[in-house]
């Protein structure tokens, strides 16, 4: 790996380190709840730190929303991969789906999402996007 490569992971773990943070912060208190400081010292930063790598706590939130997002289109991924065997997967990750559903934090989580979508067209549009996209594809996968 070279120095660049190195610096970049680092970075992305940093970053990575961030947003873990904040959800927890977002969970505890909301996202308009939630400041910079309490997301720096949980994430165990400088409010400096954090600021180099999100130039606010909107970023914030629109990083950890498309994050999000992303793990949902992974896991419409392995429903497309399972193929024929895709009811099989589905019931063998059923009891993993129902654990993260009805988990408090993530619960919460994706209740901030939502009204954070009400208040903010451009996590509006991440959210319906993403609906749309995994819809579409489950379907697709259960024809």
């Amino acid at each position: 790996m070279s120095a660049r490569e190195a610096i970049a992971l680092k970075s992305e773990d940093r970053r990575e380190k961030i947003l873990q943070a904040a959800e927890r912060c977002f969970v505890a208190s909301g996202f308009h709840g939630a400041r910079m400081a309490q997301i720096a010292k949980e994430a165990g930063m400088s409010p400096g730190h954090v600021y180099h790598y999100f130039d606010s706590k909107e970023q914030i939130i629109a990083e950890m929303v498309r994050a999000h997002s992303g793990e949902k289109r992974e896991m419409v991924e392995r429903f497309e991969a399972a193929g024929d065997k895709l009811v099989d997967h589905m019931v063998d990750n059923l009891e993993e789906s129902i654990d993260s559903s009805t988990d408090p934090f993530w619960s919460a989580l994706t209740l901030e999402m939502a009204a954070e979508a009400t208040r903010n067209p451009e996590i509006a549009e991440v959210l319906r996007s993403t609906d749309c996209e995994i819809k579409s594809r489950v379907v697709a996968c259960l024809a």
